[in-house]
Parts: structure tokens; C-alpha cells; sequence
């Protein structure tokens, strides 16, 4: 009977054993998977923001270059607006109150 008992305590205690050892390395595991998904996330946001920044950069410059051509128009209408009023001041001052409008 104290063979048999002993070899129950050994069962019992090899069983708990690896269930200490077993826990412990899902435990870790499962720590370097969360470790491993967060290293993921990041990458991917940093991602996005390199190329939002990139895309912002690209935006302004289109806005630097659509208010030059657009300094450039405005003074195009001015000067045609001049000539034109030689010709025909009505149509000229239409012109010129049409630009005040929407400048406003």
C-alpha cells in the first residue's frame, strides 16, 4: 500500500509540476503574442502617419501654387478690366463688381 501511495504522490506531484510549467509558458506565450500584435499596431500606425504626413506636405504644396496662380488671374482680370473699360465701362464694371462679390 505505501508503494502504491508513493507512486500517487509522484503522479500527483509530476501533474502538478507541469501544470505550473505548462501555465507559466502559455502565460509568457501569450504575453509575447500580445507583445508581438502591439509591435504590429504600431508599425502600422507609424506607417499611416508617414504617409498622412507626406500627403499633407503634397496638399500644401498645391495650395502654395493654386493662390500664386491665383494672384496671377486676379491681376490678368485686373489688366483686362482696364482695357476693357476704354471699350465698354459697363461691361468693365460688371466685371469689377462680379470680383468684389466674391471676393466677399
Amino acid at each position: 500500500m505505501g508503494e502504491i501511495a508513493g507512486q500517487v504522490i509522484i503522479a500527483v506531484a509530476s501533474a502538478v509540476i507541469a501544470y505550473i510549467v505548462g501555465y507559466r509558458k502559455n502565460k509568457i506565450e501569450n504575453e509575447l503574442s500580445e507583445l508581438d500584435s502591439v509591435q504590429k499596431a504600431i508599425e502600422i500606425w507609424q506607417k499611416t502617419a508617414t504617409d498622412l504626413q507626406a500627403e499633407i506636405k503634397e496638399l500644401r504644396e498645391d495650395i502654395v501654387k493654386m493662390r500664386n496662380e491665383n494672384r496671377r488671374l486676379h491681376v490678368a482680370v485686373a489688366k483686362f478690366t482696364k482695357a476693357l473699360q476704354k471699350f465698354d465701362p459697363d461691361l468693365a464694371d460688371e466685371i469689377n463688381k462680379e470680383i468684389n462679390n466674391e471676393q466677399n
